[in-house]
């Protein structure tokens, strides 16, 4: 129990990102690709990463959890792996293209030379010194053209939710530019998405309504489906400005 302590707390000294066994089963169970809310965040990726040209590129997905993002990107014909310094089980689909209890920095160099884009999907927001993690992948990733960062939006939405799972913070546009600026990045577009659920996400703040922690993965439905096109579709390049949950910026690795 003390050694697998200690290693937990090396983990979040080196990148703050790791989550315990518990916020893995909560956040990422099996089948939570199929949610409404994951369906519509891969499908906006997947448009980012085609309008970047990063289609046959190859990709890292920094601090991938189980591996289901890399697995969604894959099966979108992206040349995606992951890497997770957190003891994760991954998904036996995506095992395979999926590295855990590593850090990216400790990758073979071969790898990491080889990596065109860089992905950080809601995972700045764990990090207790960003623009170090930040300027760490820049070094570790010599020959990257392209940094994909998401993260969770507005100030005015915390909430029991982010408490939970450790969030230091909600961005804005202005705060996550600041960041990507000090870290020696050229960011090329910073936009909000998942506009619709912004005025529902602020209701429940107003109202004192209590989001559960725990994510349950949905079984295959029109709802998820459907909804997952729709918060796809509304996140439409032009509408970035528009308050939302989330924010979706790419920057060039100057």
């Amino acid at each position: 129990m003390v050694k697998e302590t200690d290693a937990l707390a090396e983990a979040d000294r080196r990148d703050g990102t790791t989550f315990d066994t518990a916020h893995y089963d909560q956040a990422y169970p099996d089948g939570v690709e199929r949610h409404y809310w994951h369906r519509a965040r891969n499908a906006v990726l997947a448009a980012a990463l085609e309008r970047e040209g990063l289609r046959g590129a190859p990709l890292l997905e920094i601090g991938c959890g189980r591996g289901q993002v890399t697995d969604a990107l894959r099966r979108a014909g992206f040349d995606c792996r992951g890497v997770e310094l957190a003891q994760a089980l991954p998904p036996a689909s995506v095992a395979p293209f999926v590295r855990t209890g590593i850090a990216f920095q400790d990758l073979p160099e071969a790898e990491r030379h080889a990596v065109r884009g860089a992905l950080v999907l809601d995972v700045l927001e764990h990090v207790g010194e960003p623009v170090d993690f930040l300027a760490q992948i820049r070094a570790a990733l010599p020959r990257c053209e392209r940094l994909v960062v998401t993260v969770p939006a507005r100030r005015e939405l915390w909430s029991r939710w982010d408490e939970f799972y450790g969030h230091r913070c909600r961005y804005d546009r202005a705060s996550l530019r600041r960041e990507l600026d000090a870290a020696g990045f050229s960011v090329r577009s910073c936009r909000y998405f998942f506009h619709g659920l912004y005025p529902l996400a602020l209701a429940f703040k107003v109202f004192g309504v209590t989001r559960s922690t725990e994510l349950v993965a949905p079984p295959e439905s029109f709802v998820h489906r459907a909804a997952g096109r729709w918060f796809a579709a509304e996140a439409a390049p032009l509408l970035g400005f528009l308050p939302g949950t989330s924010l979706l910026a790419v920057a060039s690795c100057r």
